[in-house]
């Protein structure tokens, strides 16, 4: 057995202790999970000490637990001597900033960890933003951080992380009361990541000026991918259709040109053969606007 999944389950704190006594001498099961449970703060410190002499679990998920900021500091204490776990999901269980602050702390000594969700758990402000930056600043590992739902706000600490990681590819900030300066500062962020691939930022509080700066800011950025924000909704119909839509529609047009391989274009010392920019340019064949950018910037590949 590779993986143990007791889902909606009511197990209590009693419960997995007594699991966690039994995975004590497991050196199969690579997954556990236990979403929708009872669990609570004891149950998850008493799987969390489990795992500090586990090599073998690589993936767990305790999603909406309970296990506020007691069990969330038990995960910490785990993240800094456990060398095998990849994955971890703490999603809606109420660990607030004492707990988040706790868990981003840990995180800058782990080398393993790449993927964290810490949705939905009631921390905010200023102090996790700080924790957050310092933990971009030092963690080039992680690959995924799932943060939706919070309310950090602060948008600019944050950037100061994001612009100097070197290692994140998805980071996800929707609903977490980031307004136009914060935004601001992440698209000045995103000129300086080479390694971001997914930003999500529904459900914010950016206008007009925050998207037009994340335009700007996608102009020098060749990386990313997926960029998650509000469509061309607002209470000002004129404005709608013409400085904020006319940004969206920006920022789709410069993802696009990276998901087809800006990067190689704009280099000057590109490594992509000559012969091979054929199929480049057939990939991107239905879409007239790439199109036309790649050839005003390659003009010389057409050159018989």
């Amino acid at each position: 057995i590779r993986s143990l999944k007791l889902d909606q389950n009511r197990m209590s704190c009693a419960n997995l202790a007594a699991i966690a006594l039994g995975l004590q001498t497991n050196s199969t099961i690579e997954e556990c999970t236990f979403d929708f449970n009872h669990i609570g703060p004891a149950g998850a410190k008493a799987f969390a000490k489990m795992l500090c002499s586990n090599d073998s679990i690589t993936n767990i998920s305790f999603r909406f637990n309970r296990i506020g900021s007691d069990g969330a500091e038990g995960f910490a204490k785990m993240l800094r001597v456990n060398k095998t776990i990849k994955r971890i999901t703490l999603r809606g269980n109420g660990i607030g900033n004492q707990g988040a602050i706790a868990i981003m702390k840990a995180l800058k000594e782990n080398t393993t960890v790449e993927y964290i969700d810490l949705s939905f758990n009631e921390f905010q402000g200023r102090i996790v933003a700080v924790a957050l930056m310092d933990l971009l600043v030092s963690n080039h590992t992680m690959k995924v951080f799932r943060l939706w739902d919070n309310a950090i706000g602060n948008g600019a600490i944050i950037a100061k992380g994001l612009s100097q990681n070197r290692g994140l590819e998805s980071l996800y900030l929707g609903k977490n009361g980031i307004d136009d300066d914060g935004t601001t500062a992440l698209a000045v962020a995103l000129e300086r990541n080479k390694t971001l691939k997914t930003i999500c930022l529904y459900q914010n509080k950016i206008g007009t000026k925050g998207i037009t700066a994340l335009a700007s800011g996608l102009e020098r950025n060749f990386t990313l991918e997926n960029l998650q924000i509000d469509g061309c909704e607002g209470d000002d119909e004129d404005e709608r259709e013409t400085a904020y839509c006319a940004a969206i529609k920006k920022i789709d047009h410069l993802l696009r040109l990276n998901l087809s391989g800006r990067a190689n274009i704009y280099m000057n010392d590109s490594s992509l053969p000559h012969s091979l920019w054929a199929y480049v340019f057939a990939r991107v064949s239905e879409q007239p606007d790439v199109l036309y950018s790649f050839l005003q910037t390659k003009p010389d590949l057409f050159i018989s």
